[in-house]
């Protein structure tokens, strides 16, 4: 058995160990998914040494391989995981309670009964929830009374545009904390027909979206754990983009969806979907006059999942 095999194996026998361990609660931590990708350029040292190895007879080089993959392991358990005891994890929760039961910190009133709006979101570092509805337009409850955040708010022509965005400035640190240490709850009207646009970069999101028509969805997520519920009120239009994340899309057996997926370095569930070509596939509702929605996925090194409900 060779040196690269054996650095492989024992990567991915640590990795694995470590997740095991985290689902069943024996180990208490979460993934900076976004600071891990930053790792990257490792890749490209290893083929250069596994290049070395293979060009020379010298078996002296072979140990470079186990002792790289080995400080590898150490400086991602270290930089890329956030240890929390099970205290610790109750304080974060109280702390999202009480974050989420806190007047909202931005809002848009809804005076004119609009009928269409838009809400383009960009933020990062944080959990994103969307799952409650509002008799104004829009309201978000932000962490630090939303210190970091600019809202801006324009009307064009029958459209009440909405951005709501970090500062350029602005630098999030949340040490050794879990992402809803750092909460983002957002609430929409729901008599209103939305184009939702999300810029997340790296967090949790959890949108339960099934109370809302959505004309269209954006997602653009560089590291993230995505957790996403459609409805059936509206067709729709959604485009995801990711690069390292976890992508679970729940959609409405009442619909019908064609399915546009490029992710050929991710593992992906499709139940339900039958695929038309290499990366067109489609689901028909049983009901007649069902609504639509055309899906497209783009993901990197990622899981995606798609469920009915």
């Amino acid at each position: 058995m060779n040196s690269k095999n054996i650095s492989w194996g024992l990567f991915w026998v640590v990795v694995g160990a470590l997740l095991i361990l985290r689902n069943f609660d024996l180990l208490c931590f979460e993934i900076n998914w976004n600071l891990i990708f930053r790792f990257w350029p490792v890749l490209l040292i290893f083929a250069g040494i596994n290049s070395l190895i293979r060009g020379t007879s010298n078996s002296r080089l072979n140990w470079l391989l186990p002792v790289l993959m080995i400080l590898l392991i150490v400086l991602l358990c270290i930089k890329g995981l956030s240890w929390n005891s099970r205290m610790e994890q109750g304080e974060v929760d109280d702390l999202s309670s009480t974050q989420s039961s806190t007047s909202p910190t931005f809002t848009v009133e809804n005076t004119n009964n609009t009928q269409f709006a838009s809400l383009y979101f960009s933020g990062g570092a944080a959990q994103f929830v969307l799952t409650d509805t509002t008799p104004l337009l829009f309201a978000a409850n932000m962490p630090m009374n939303g210190s970091g955040y600019v809202m801006e708010q324009v009307q064009n022509d029958s459209v009440e545009n909405i951005t709501l965005k970090m500062d350029a400035d602005a630098k999030i640190d949340l040490g050794d904390k879990k992402w809803n240490a750092n909460k983002v709850d957002l609430f929409l009207n729901a008599n209103a027909i939305w184009d939702l646009d999300f810029d997340l970069g790296a967090g949790e999101v959890n949108f339960d979206l099934s109370k809302y028509k959505v004309r269209e969805l954006a997602i653009d997520a560089g590291a993230a754990s995505l957790d996403i519920k459609l409805s059936d009120l509206q067709n729709a239009k959604v485009v995801v983009n990711a690069g390292a994340s976890s992508i679970i899309l729940r959609i409405p057996k009442s619909i019908n969806c064609e399915l546009n997926i490029d992710a050929v370095l991710s593992a992906k569930s499709l139940n339900g979907f039958e695929k038309v070509d290499e990366n067109y596939y489609v689901y028909k509702s049983t009901l007649p006059n069902a609504k639509k929605i055309d899906l497209t996925i783009d993901a990197g090194i990622s899981s995606v999942e798609i469920i009915q409900y």
